[in-house]
């Protein structure tokens, strides 16, 4: 899979070493990858992935989250994002679709961010807020706090019911 891709911005891991230079032994020799989400592609979206949180399971794996553009045909805003890599930085298909998953916290908003993540009972639990509209300093007008649960030990296609 590439490394980078042409969208504006993805989420994105690296691995530093202690000296602070890029440890090139992660991720096939790269250092790091990135993740697009796409879901604004071929409308006039931004394009915008945005990783917030980083998750690091007993198991290796690594778990980002953050939000996602989904671009003026599908509502124009932002939904809750999330991705799992393997510990070799290969997407894992158990998780979501094809390791991404992404959806909104309520369905009548449509500005959706999972601003933290955590590990909790079988899951992990998703906290940000879930906006209809934001003011000229970019803030959320009409925000809500959000909380979600993925379920680690189940397969979700793209999307949740509100």
């Amino acid at each position: 899979s590439d490394v980078c891709s042409s969208d504006l911005s993805d989420f994105l891991v690296a691995r530093l070493r202690p000296d602070g230079t890029l440890d090139t032994d992660f991720c096939n020799g790269h250092g790091y990858r990135t993740v697009a989400f796409d879901l604004d592609e071929g409308t006039s979206g931004q394009m915008t992935d945005t990783a917030l949180r980083l998750l690091l399971q007993p198991d290796g794996k690594i778990v980002l989250t953050g939000s996602a553009s989904n671009g003026a045909a599908n509502g124009d805003g932002y939904d809750f994002a999330a991705a799992r890599l393997r510990p070799d930085c290969s997407l894992d298909p158990t998780f979501g679709t094809s390791g991404k998953l992404y959806g909104r916290f309520a369905g009548a908003f449509t500005y959706n961010q999972a601003t933290d993540a955590s590990f909790g009972g079988s899951g992990i639990v998703l906290s940000g807020y879930a906006a209809s509209s934001y003011d000229t300093s970019g803030q959320p007008t009409d925000g809500q706090f959000a909380v979600a649960m993925i379920r680690i030990d189940e397969i979700f296609g793209n999307g949740f019911d509100p």
